[in-house]
């Protein structure tokens, strides 16, 4: 009985703690939200400090990277449309309906494939502590999308 007594109150303790960090994590922590990819890209250059001379060898990868992106957002949104149309007139699961998902999920996936090659590229005109900074900052991002959607 003893033993069950010496558990419970671990176990209550674990919780306690989980609790705590949940929460100091959630307070403490700032979460930086953005209403455009061009408030992040500032906020970001903000960050690096960069110089002007950084700053003109990265603007021809930005603009590469922006008018990627657009193009991509705009072919995520077509796939969406696309996605809507078939669930109307399927009206259930169907191969179709699955087809237009994969279609969406792979265009998802070009974004994001193009958005890490995008940081690693910039994070080549960076000094390495720049390059640090850029590549925490990114991951920071990531894992905040991951905890927004979940």
């Amino acid at each position: 009985m003893r033993k069950l007594a010496q558990l419970s109150l671990l176990l209550i303790f674990v919780a306690l703690v989980a609790a705590g960090t949940c929460l100091l994590t959630r307070y403490l922590v700032p979460v930086v939200s953005f209403r455009s990819p061009q408030d992040a890209h500032l906020w970001v250059h903000k960050q690096l400090h960069l110089t002007s001379e950084q700053e003109e060898a990265i603007e021809p990868i930005e603009r590469r990277y922006a008018e990627r992106r657009a193009e991509l957002a705009k072919a995520i949104r077509g796939a969406n449309a696309e996605l809507a149309a078939i669930m109307l007139e399927d009206k259930e699961d169907s191969p179709r309906v699955n087809a237009a998902i994969e279609k969406t999920h792979s265009l998802q996936g070009e974004l994001q494939m193009a958005t890490i090659a995008h940081v690693f590229e910039m994070k080549a005109m960076l000094t390495p502590e720049q390059g640090n900074k850029l590549l925490e900052l990114t991951a920071a991002a990531l894992r905040s999308e991951t905890d927004d959607n979940h």
